[in-house]
């Protein structure tokens, strides 16, 4: 199985659900733009890899430790930065719908005393659906 990680660089936390819901429409479009962008620029830097079906871990490890929920994670900053890797149909693979793609649950480290938040994606090409 093929395998990609990838710091966002200077990113400390994920965008999540809650702060797409109750604002204005363009703040929401305008976060998840950038997160989409993010997440071209993880697949271009990971080498451009094309999968027949794949999967995104989104890691974080916060600065403190409040309790948070992984899936709040999945429609802000997963989502935004899958729709960016697959680019339409010219990106790690043809399509984010079920047949390409399967959702994986966010994780969410303990934080390390001192240091900011951080987020990375673990990237895994699944090969071929089983029949």
């Amino acid at each position: 199985m093929r395998e990609w990680t990838y710091v966002l660089p200077g990113v400390t936390r994920p965008l999540s659900a809650n702060q797409l819901n109750g604002g204005h429409w363009r703040t929401g479009a305008r976060l998840r733009q950038t997160w989409r962008a993010w997440g071209a620029l993880a697949w271009q830097n990971v080498g451009r890899p094309r999968c027949t079906r794949f999967t995104v871990a989104l890691h974080y490890q916060p600065r403190d430790r409040r309790i948070r929920d992984p899936e709040n994670l999945i429609g802000g900053a997963l989502k935004a930065l899958v729709d960016g890797m697959v680019a339409g149909g010219q990106g790690i693979a043809r399509d984010d719908s079920p047949a390409y793609y399967v959702t994986t649950l966010p994780v969410i480290h303990e934080p390390v005393k001192g240091q900011p938040g951080r987020v990375w994606v673990v990237i895994r090409d699944l090969g071929e659906a089983d029949a």
